[in-house]
């Protein structure tokens, strides 16, 4: 099972692999990332990037079903979980 920090730190790696990044540069639970992915292809690169960093298939909905990073976290643990 991974802990929270690893799951941050896997979706951090993520959002860098889709060259996804917040203006100051500092990704933290409390990113809100919904106005970063302004378009339906990085979504799409979102969860791809995702889907590798955790071995799973990501459904691009879910990517955009949400809106900070800390919900990205809880649903990680959520999925890993169950």
């Amino acid at each position: 099972m991974l802990g929270n920090k690893e799951i941050f730190d896997r979706i951090r790696s993520a959002f860098a692999d889709a060259g996804i990044s917040p203006p100051d540069g500092e990704l933290t639970l409390e990113t809100n990332y919904a106005h970063l992915i302004c378009s339906d292809r990085r979504a799409a690169d979102l969860a791809i990037a995702l889907g590798k960093r955790f071995g799973l298939e990501v459904p691009v909905g879910d990517v955009d079903g949400y809106e900070t990073v800390g919900e990205l976290v809880s649903y990680f643990v959520e999925r890993l979980d169950g």
